[in-house]
C-alpha cells in the first residue's frame, strides 16, 4: 500500500507540472497523469479487497506516466522551436451538406439495426444461459477465427465502426449552423446501441467518451457540464450491460442484488487491471501469452491469407485479491514483456509526442482532426485496461481513411466557393466578358 501511495503523490505531482505546461486539463500529458494518479489513489483506498502493489509495478507505472510526459514536452518544443503556424483553415463543408448527410446516415442506421440484431443473436453461444455472455463468447470466438472473413462477417464487423466515426463527426459538428441536434443525439445513441449489442464496452467507449472529448476541446475547456456529461455517457455505457449480464439477461427479471454488482465491477476494471499487471510481474508463468505491438499486423496478414497465427488479445486471468481475477492488465502489458523497462520508456514516449501532435492539430485546424482527437481521448482515458494505441491500429487507420475522405470533400467545397465567388466578384465579371 505504501508503493501504491507514494505512486500516486508523484504521479499527482507530474499532472500538475503538466497541466502548468500544456494549461489545459485536455492536454494528453495532464490527461494521462490525472487518470493514473486516480487509479493509484482507488488501488490504496481498496488496498483490502484487491492485493497491494509491488514497488516494482509502481516504479513502472510512474517510469511510463514520465515518459509519455517527456514526449508530449519534446513535441511541444519541436513545434515552438519551428515557428512554422499551422496554414490557415480552408472553409469548411458546407452545413447543409453535412446535416444532410448525417441524418442519412441516422434513418439508414436505424432500418439497418434489425438486421444486424438478428446477425448478432446468430453468433451467440447456446451453451451460455445469459444471452449476453453468449453473445459476448459468440463475438469473441468470431474475431479469433484465423483465415479470411466471409463478406458478411466483414460487412458487420464494419458498420460498428462506421456507427463510431458517424457518431464522431454529429458531436464534432454539434452546434452548427444548419445541423439539427436531433440528429447529432441520435447519431450517438444509435452508435451506442449497436456497439452494446455485442456485449462489449469498447466501441461504447469509443463513442461516448470520443464525443465527449470531441466536445471539450471545441470548447477549450472542462466545465462541470462536461463532467455530468461524463459521468452520464459512463453509466450509460457500463451499467445496462454488467446489470444485464449479472443475473439471467432478461431486463425485467433485474434484482436490487444484482445492482451491487456494478460497485464490484467498476472497481475489477480500476483497480483490478494495476494489481493484474502486478502479479504478472511477480511470476510471468502465469501467462503463457502476453500482449504485443506487433498484434495489428499479425491480425492483418492472417486476414489476407498468409500463413501467419494471430495472437488472442484474451488472455488468461490471474487472481487480484481473495475473491477477485481478471483478464486485463493496462496498456503496459503489450510493452514491457517484449522490450523490457526500455520498450516501456521509448513506446510510450512515442504515444506521448503524437498524442500531442493530434491534440495540436485538433486544437488549430477543427474539422475532421476532431474525430481523431476523439478516439485518442478515448484511449488515453482506458490506458489503465488496455492498450489502444498499437492495437488499436485497425480502427486508427479506418478513421483516418473517414477523415482523408472528409479532407477531400472540403477541398473540393473550398474550389468551388472560390470559384463562385470569383465569378459573382465584378472583377471576374470584366475577365469574362474580355473573354469573348
Amino acid at each position: 500500500m505504501l508503493a501504491a501511495a507514494v505512486g500516486a503523490g508523484i504521479v499527482s505531482l507530474l499532472a500538475v507540472l503538466n497541466l502548468r505546461l500544456g494549461r489545459s486539463a485536455l492536454y494528453p500529458p495532464a490527461q494521462f497523469a490525472l487518470i493514473w494518479s486516480g487509479l493509484l489513489v482507488l488501488s490504496v483506498a481498496f488496498s483490502g479487497a484487491y492485493y497491494p502493489l509491488s514497488v516494482e509495478s509502481v516504479s513502472l507505472f510512474c517510469t511510463g506516466a514520465l515518459a509519455f510526459s517527456a514526449g508530449g514536452a519534446l513535441r511541444l518544443a519541436v513545434r515552438d522551436s519551428s515557428r512554422s503556424p499551422y496554414r490557415h483553415r480552408p472553409p469548411g463543408i458546407p452545413a447543409r451538406f453535412v446535416h444532410r448527410a448525417l441524418a442519412v446516415s441516422f434513418v439508414a442506421l436505424l432500418f439497418l439495426f434489425p438486421v444486424f440484431w438478428r446477425h448478432i443473436l446468430s453468433l451467440a453461444d447456446p451453451h451460455f444461459r445469459n444471452i449476453w455472455w453468449g453473445i459476448r463468447s459468440g463475438v469473441i470466438a468470431l474475431s479469433e477465427i484465423q483465415g479470411q472473413k466471409s463478406w458478411e462477417n466483414f460487412f458487420f464487423d464494419n458498420v460498428t465502426v462506421v456507427s463510431i466515426l458517424l457518431a464522431l463527426t454529429a458531436a464534432a459538428h454539434y452546434g452548427e449552423r444548419g445541423m439539427s441536434r436531433l440528429v447529432a443525439f441520435g447519431l450517438l445513441i444509435v452508435a451506442t446501441l449497436f456497439n452494446l449489442t455485442t456485449a462489449s464496452r469498447s466501441g461504447a467507449a469509443t463513442v461516448l467518451v470520443g464525443a465527449l472529448g470531441v466536445r471539450m476541446i471545441k470548447r477549450g475547456r472542462v466545465s462541470r457540464r462536461h463532467l455530468v456529461a461524463g459521468i452520464a455517457g459512463f453509466a450509460i455505457m457500463y451499467v445496462p450491460l454488467t446489470l444485464l449480464r449479472s443475473g439471467s439477461g432478461d431486463p425485467m427479471a433485474i434484482a436490487l442484488d444484482d445492482v451491487s454488482v456494478v460497485g464490484d465491477s467498476i472497481l475489477l476494471y480500476t483497480v483490478g487491471p494495476l494489481a493484474a499487471f502486478d502479479a504478472y510481474l511477480r511470476n510471468p508463468a502465469a501467462l503463457t501469452e502476453t500482449w504485443s505491438v506487433s498484434y495489428f499486423f499479425s491480425h492483418a496478414a492472417n486476414r489476407m491469407g498468409f500463413d501467419v497465427s494471430a495472437p488472442s488479445t484474451h488472455l488468461g486471468y490471474v487472481m487480484v485479491g481473495p475473491n477477485s481475477a481478471t483478464n486485463v492488465y493496462t496498456m503496459y502489458l503489450a510493452y514491457y514483456p517484449e522490450f523490457g523497462w526500455a520498450g516501456v520508456i521509448v513506446l510510450t514516449a512515442a504515444v506521448g509526442y503524437l498524442m500531442v501532435w493530434l491534440y495540436q492539430a485538433a486544437s488549430s485546424r477543427r474539422n475532421y482532426w476532431l474525430i481523431l482527437y476523439g478516439i485518442g481521448f478515448n484511449e488515453i482515458c482506458k490506458s489503465g485496461v488496455n492498450e489502444g494505441f498499437f492495437f488499436g491500429l485497425n480502427m486508427w487507420i479506418k478513421a483516418a481513411a473517414f477523415c482523408a475522405v472528409l479532407a477531400a470533400l472540403e477541398r473540393v467545397s473550398a474550389a468551388r466557393t472560390a470559384a463562385w465567388d470569383l465569378r459573382a466578384s465584378p472583377a471576374g465579371g470584366e475577365r469574362s466578358l474580355s473573354c469573348r
